[in-house]
């Protein structure tokens, strides 16, 4: 499980967006898809306001792509050095 803590000092825009991401992930949990993350709950009444998802297996989608572009930028250059094919385990 993963805890999102809103801050308690957040502004009116800040605490509102959170909000907001709250009530689409309470729209996308009504049907599970495996390709998405689950919400397992919130706290909105109350502060600090939080959400609670499952945890993703390999990380948030964004460091995962940038990892996988810093791997494929070595690839191209290891390449372009020896001119050979190039075997690449990738780990998450």
């Amino acid at each position: 499980m993963l805890l999102y803590l809103l801050a308690d000092n957040a502004v009116g825009s800040v605490k509102k967006r959170f909000l907001s991401e709250i009530e689409i992930m309470k729209k996308l949990s009504k049907g599970h898809n495996p390709h998405v993350v689950t919400m397992k709950g919130c706290v909105t009444t109350q502060e600090p306001l939080c959400l609670i998802t499952e945890l993703v297996e390999f990380g948030d989608l964004l460091s995962y792509l940038r990892n996988i572009k810093n791997v494929c930028s070595k690839i191209r250059h290891a390449r372009h050095e020896s001119n050979t094919l190039v075997l690449v385990f990738i780990s998450t």
